[in-house]
């Protein structure tokens, strides 16, 4: 991984882990694996689905990121979190830390905004 727009949970230098995707089982809260326009593989959080009559769109952010990334189709979804190995240690996405920090960045709205600031503090 590289970045930070998923610290704490995914720090630069972990090795994330994800399965193929079940399009019929895509939640808002979880973290996916997509491309963006550019070309980039990503790996945010859902913050929102979005169903028109012309397709789904997902709306996607990290969790320390103030603005959400550019909205993307299904065919971009490559893949569904499930753990990361960080120094020959594995952390799964049932992991308590996992949980709560889905929780904590989903129930409070200054959570970026708070990491964003202790990541300059640290000079991450």
């Amino acid at each position: 991984s590289y970045g930070t727009s998923m610290f704490p949970l995914i720090r630069e230098g972990d090795i994330s882990l994800f399965k193929l995707v079940d399009p019929e089982s895509i939640r808002v809260g979880k973290i996916y694996l997509f491309v963006t326009k550019e070309g980039l593989l990503v790996g945010h959080r859902l913050q929102a689905l979005i169903k028109t009559e012309h397709g789904d769109t997902y709306i996607f952010k990290g969790d320390t990121n103030i603005l959400p990334d550019e909205a993307v189709s299904i065919n971009s979804i490559l893949g569904e979190w499930v753990g990361i190995n960080r120094r020959k240690r594995q952390i799964t996405d049932r992991h308590w830390s996992s949980k709560l920090l889905t929780w904590l960045t989903i129930h409070m709205p200054k959570w970026p905004a708070l990491m964003r600031f202790y990541i300059s503090l640290r000079g991450l």
